[in-house]
C-alpha cells in the first residue's frame, strides 16, 4: 500500500513538472512571436512607412535611392515616398494633413517651422524615446541641444548643415595685399577691405546686396554687441537705439570706404549678385552668403577659392556666427509605426551606404562620419565641408521665429536702401527701424491673442 502512494506521488510529480515545461514552451514562443513582430528589420512582418520631402530633383532621386538601399536590405519594409518639388506647396500641403490626422510617418520640415510646431503639442515623436535605436554620436551635441531640444524632447534631427561665410577669391586679394584671418573684427574686415579698391578702381571687396546686408552683417554686427536675438519670445526688441544706429553706422562705412560697389551700380542685381558682371569677371575679392550657395558663386572666386568666419566685434558678447540646420527629419506622433521610423532615420542619417547616396543635396551632410565618407569618395567639395568645420566650433547665438519675421526683414532692408543710396543717416534710421518694429511686434502679438 504505502509502495502505491510512493509510485502514484511520483507520477503526479512527473506530470506537474512535464505541464510546467509545456506552459513555459507557450510562454516562450509567444515572447519570441511577439518580439519578432516589433522588429522589422529581422522578421517578415510586413511594415508600410510614408516618407515626405521637398526640393530638386537630385535631392528626390537621392532620397530614392537612399529608400532603396534600406528597402532592398529589409524587403519586408516598404517606404512610400511623397515628393513635393515647391517648399510653399509642400508646407501648405503638410499643414493641412497635420490638421486632419493624415501626415506621413516621417517628414522632413524646414528649420523655421520645428519651433511653431513644438509650441502646438505633441505632434512629433520625441526621439530621445530611440535613443537605442538612433545614433547621435556623430553629430555635433551643441548643434542638436540648440536646435532640436524642446523642453527636453528630441523632436527632429537636422538633414544638413548650413553656416555663413566670407567665400573669397584668394588670388585676387593676395594680388591687392589683404590679410585674411579666421579672428577678425569688423574694423580690419574694413581696413584689409578696401586695399582692393585703392590697388585697382574696377574692384571691390565685397560682393552684397540690402538682403545680405540686413541678415549677414547688420544682423551679426548687432547681435555681437547684445549677446541677444533681435526679438525676444516675447515680442521684445532686443537692442537699443544706440547699438541699432551702430549697426547701420557700419554699412555706411562699407560704401563711404568702397569696400563694396556703388549702389547705384550694384543694385540692378540685388536679387541675383552671382550674375553682376564684375562678379562674372572675378573682380569682387569675396562674399558674405551661406554655404549652401557655395556652387552659384564659385565661378567668381578664381582658381583658388577660400573661406573664412565672418568677422566679430572685439569683445563680443555673442559670435552671431551662424551655423544652421538646413532641414529636419521628424516623426509623426500618431505613426503606428514610430519604433520602425526611428530604424529608418538611424539608417539615413548614420549608414554609409546611405550617406553616399544622399550626397550633399541637403547641403553640407550632419554628421562628421557623412562628411568623410563624402570626401574620401569625392562626392562633395572640401570647400564645403571647410566652411560648417570653420564655424561649428564657434557658432553663436540660433535665431528664434520672431527674428526672422518676414515683415521685420523686409522693413529693415527698406531702411538699408536709404542708407546704401545715402538719404538717412544712421541715427535716423534706427528710430525709423525700432518705430516700425514696435508697430509690426505689437500686431503680432494681438493677432497671437
Amino acid at each position: 500500500m504505502r509502495k502505491r502512494k510512493i509510485v502514484r506521488a511520483i507520477i503526479y510529480l512527473c506530470s506537474a513538472l512535464l505541464l510546467a515545461g509545456v506552459l513555459s514552451s507557450c510562454s516562450s514562443n509567444q515572447k519570441n512571436s511577439s518580439s519578432s513582430s516589433g522588429d522589422a528589420s529581422s522578421s517578415n512582418r510586413k511594415v508600410n512607412l510614408r516618407f515626405s520631402w521637398w526640393g530638386g530633383d537630385d535631392r528626390n532621386q537621392a532620397t530614392l535611392d537612399a529608400i532603396k538601399k534600406y528597402t532592398d536590405k529589409y524587403p519586408n519594409v516598404s517606404i512610400s515616398g511623397e515628393y513635393t518639388g515647391d517648399m510653399g506647396g509642400y508646407r501648405d500641403k503638410l499643414a493641412t494633413q497635420i490638421a486632419s490626422g493624415s501626415a506621413p510617418d516621417l517628414i522632413q520640415v524646414d528649420v523655421t517651422w520645428l519651433p511653431g510646431y513644438a509650441q502646438k503639442g505633441d505632434i512629433f515623436a520625441d526621439m530621445t524615446k530611440y535613443k537605442d535605436i538612433i545614433d547621435t554620436s556623430s553629430f555635433d551635441q551643441n548643434f542638436i541641444n540648440q536646435f532640436s531640444m524642446f523642453d527636453n524632447k528630441l523632436l527632429g534631427l537636422p538633414l544638413g548643415i548650413n553656416a555663413v561665410t566670407f567665400m573669397y577669391n584668394s588670388e585676387l586679394l593676395k594680388s591687392a595685399g589683404v590679410n585674411i584671418t579666421d579672428n577678425w573684427d569688423w574694423d580690419t574686415f574694413i581696413t584689409e577691405g578696401k586695399k582692393v579698391h585703392q590697388a585697382n578702381s574696377s574692384e571691390y571687396f565685397l560682393n552684397i546686396n540690402s538682403q545680405g546686408l540686413f541678415e549677414n552683417v547688420w544682423s551679426n554686427y548687432v547681435r555681437q554687441l547684445t549677446g541677444e536675438k533681435l526679438v525676444s519670445d516675447d515680442y521684445v526688441i532686443g537692442f537699443n537705439k544706440q547699438q541699432a544706429s551702430q549697426g547701420f553706422a557700419l554699412i555706411k562705412r562699407f560704401y563711404d570706404e568702397n569696400i563694396v560697389q556703388p549702389a547705384e551700380e550694384a543694385t540692378v542685381y540685388d536679387k541675383q549678385i552671382q550674375q553682376n558682371p564684375k562678379w562674372v569677371a572675378q573682380q569682387f575679392g569675396g562674399a558674405l552668403n551661406y554655404g549652401s550657395n557655395l556652387t552659384l558663386f564659385k565661378s567668381g572666386l578664381g582658381a583658388a577659392p577660400a573661406t573664412a568666419n565672418i568677422p566679430v566685434v572685439q569683445g563680443a558678447k555673442n559670435t552671431s556666427i551662424i551655423v544652421r540646420p538646413q532641414s529636419f527629419i521628424v516623426i509623426n506622433n500618431k505613426s503606428p509605426e514610430k519604433e520602425e521610423s526611428a530604424k529608418f532615420i538611424n539608417f539615413l542619417l548614420n549608414d554609409k551606404n546611405s550617406q553616399l547616396a544622399l550626397k550633399d543635396t541637403r547641403s553640407v551632410p550632419p554628421t562628421q562620419t557623412a562628411r568623410t565618407a563624402l570626401e574620401e569618395a569625392k562626392l562633395i567639395d572640401p570647400l564645403s565641408v571647410a566652411i560648417v568645420n570653420q564655424a561649428l566650433p564657434k557658432q553663436g547665438l540660433a535665431d528664434n521665429n520672431l527674428s526672422t519675421n518676414q515683415q521685420l526683414n523686409d522693413a529693415a532692408v527698406s531702411i538699408i536702401q536709404e542708407i546704401q543710396f545715402g538719404k538717412t543717416t544712421p541715427d535716423q534710421a534706427a528710430d525709423q527701424l525700432l518705430s516700425q518694429w514696435k508697430d509690426i511686434l505689437r500686431e503680432l502679438k494681438d493677432n497671437q491673442q
